[in-house]
């Protein structure tokens, strides 16, 4: 499959005219919106820190100086540029066929090609990992439209097979996203240990990224389709279970109910944003919502 096979003219129309903040303010002969910590002069205040000998004096703060007899210098934000990574979990939720339609993979992919077009048409480098237990391919930053070939590449080459888990994302993620850079990690995030996902949006906040989640799921995932009793089994682990769909629909929803409110909560307070994207859906345009 070829790039043209995953983003069609329609989408790449929609993605053209998404200009990131720094693109804009460079336009307008501005400093991006892409910020770096300094002390003294900035654009938006960050911290206090405790003044040291060296530091500029110019920074300290006199009144917090009046208010505890202590020196410290107020530390600012500059702006300036920004790289991307796109992640992408191709484990086997992923890419197992659904009842009510193609795999979630061709979804996920979609939006990952998406995010990296918007980046290299604004002059941004764009890195991608493919990732489940392990890391399973990358391809290093390049701000070159080449990069998406290679991208699809990655991705129409990779199986997607085993099984993800919040631990591998929280240990694997945060390594491949640089300082300072924004990330967009695409998954179902239908993990057995969901709660293991919060050292991974502690680690991204503390290497100041602006990550994006989005979760990809199917229509019969977020509207249980069915009648009469059904058996599922989990593409990851095989296990199997018999269910009726009276109990279950009610215990189901609240769960993903919980699940995507623990996720918009997560990132929200880690300076992220949020996503559900539902197969069959407007995804480049759920995508340029999160931009």
């Amino acid at each position: 499959m070829a790039l043209a096979d995953h983003l069609n003219e329609g989408d790449i129309a929609k993605l053209s005219r998404i200009r990131t903040a720094e693109r804009r303010a460079s336009a307008d002969h501005r400093t991006g919106d892409f910020k770096s910590v300094h002390a003294g002069d900035g654009i938006e205040f960050f911290e206090h820190k405790r003044y040291a000998p060296g530091m500029d004096v110019r920074a300290i703060d006199w009144r917090r100086y009046a208010r505890t007899d202590e020196l410290h210098v107020k530390r600012y934000e500059r702006e300036e540029s920004r790289s991307m990574a796109v992640i992408l979990d191709v484990s086997a939720s992923l890419g197992k066929k659904t009842v009510a339609g193609p795999a979630k993979s061709s979804a996920a992919a979609k939006l990952a090609l998406g995010a990296a077009y918007i980046a290299v048409n604004n002059g941004l480098p764009v890195s991608f990992m493919a990732i489940a237990d392990t890391v399973r391919d990358t391809v290093h930053a390049s701000a070159h439209f080449s990069q998406l070939a290679a991208i699809a590449d990655i991705i129409d080459g990779t199986p997607f097979s085993a099984r993800s888990s919040a631990a591998s994302f929280a240990a694997l993620i945060p390594p491949a996203c640089p300082v300072r850079s924004d990330a967009y990690i695409i998954s179902d995030f239908l993990f057995m240990d969901n709660d293991a996902l919060a050292p991974l949006f502690t680690s991204l906040h503390a290497r100041r990224v602006r990550f994006r989640l989005l979760q990809v799921l199917s229509r019969e995932e977020t509207d249980l389709p069915f009648t009469g009793d059904m058996m599922l089994i989990d593409a990851e682990t095989k296990a199997s279970c018999m269910i009726a769909p009276a109990l279950m629909r009610g215990t189901y929803a609240r769960a993903l109910a919980d699940l995507t409110n623990a996720l918009t909560e997560a990132a929200a307070s880690h300076g992220g944003r949020y996503r559900l994207c539902r197969t069959g859906g407007a995804l480049i345009d759920d995508l340029i919502a999160v931009v």
